[in-house]
């Protein structure tokens, strides 16, 4: 599987502008690239990480899922990335995986980041959501549930890849990076880590997207792509599954069950 994350610099509050950047960015990549399996945005690509409500989409409909469905059916790939978006008078920040025959899944972020208030404006998720895409199980997080390894936990080898899509600061981006590796270790997995570039009136970005396979090492590949920042990495499952069957230790795993 092929996999292209955009480090997108997304502007503040300003979705239009936003969209925009995220439609040439996967025109782009798939005109001068080729299209690969799966293209993953950042936290929040539509309008950076604001707790803004004025900014929410509604949870179907709304332009940014729209879009996302649009021009995944356009590059013949999956797209994934997040957004606010308000259910029945509750505000999440929903994260998308829609595929180029028009399925959308989602998840919910778990973990509310209450150091910056998120907490205060964002309802938590209750679920994991792992979907079924060109043969590989796939697992969705958001930013900080990177920081939470039980509700990441692989039970029974239950994903083959974890996607985490962030707005990580520059400031703290060397723990995600620790961690994303550490999360592919511990869960036999490839664990993919979106971070955005850029800055807002609050942080600074420097994106550190990667792509770590089972043993923990990256294997993604920075490149400009007209204009864009992106990542690039192939993943194998066939070399998954012979880690798994030669090294079983996921069979040993501790047992226990998440109060929500």
């Amino acid at each position: 599987m092929k996999l292209a994350l955009c480090q997108l610099d997304s502007r503040w509050e300003d979705p239009q502008f936003n969209l925009g950047a995220f439609g040439e960015a996967v025109d782009r990549y798939v005109a001068e690239r080729g299209a690969p399996d799966l293209l993953v945005f950042p936290e929040c690509f539509n309008t950076a990480y604001t707790f803004n409500l004025d900014f929410a989409e509604p949870a179907s409909g709304g332009p940014t899922l729209e879009t996302m469905v649009r021009k995944a059916e356009d590059a013949g790939c999956a797209i994934a990335g997040s957004a606010i978006v308000e259910e029945d008078g509750r505000y999440f920040n929903r994260c998308y995986f829609v595929t180029e025959n028009g399925e959308i899944h989602s998840y919910d972020k778990r973990h509310a980041f209450s150091y910056s208030g998120e907490d205060k404006v964002i309802s938590c998720g209750s679920g994991r959501t792992v979907l079924n895409y060109r043969g590989w199980n796939i697992a969705l997080t958001v930013c900080y549930d990177l920081r939470f390894p039980v509700w990441m936990r692989n039970e029974g080898n239950s994903y083959d890849l974890m996607l985490t899509v962030a707005s990580w600061p520059a400031s703290r981006s060397i723990f995600a990076t620790r961690m994303a590796a550490s999360r592919a270790i511990e869960n036999l997995c490839y664990m993919a880590f979106s971070n955005r570039t850029g800055s807002d009136p609050h942080c600074r970005y420097d994106g550190r997207s990667n792509v770590w396979d089972f043993g923990g090492e990256p294997v993604g590949k920075e490149m400009e792509t007209a204009g864009f920042d992106f990542v690039e990495a192939e993943i194998k499952k066939g070399l998954l599954d012979a880690y798994r069957e030669g090294f079983p230790i996921w069979k040993d795993n501790d047992k226990f069950k998440i109060e929500l």
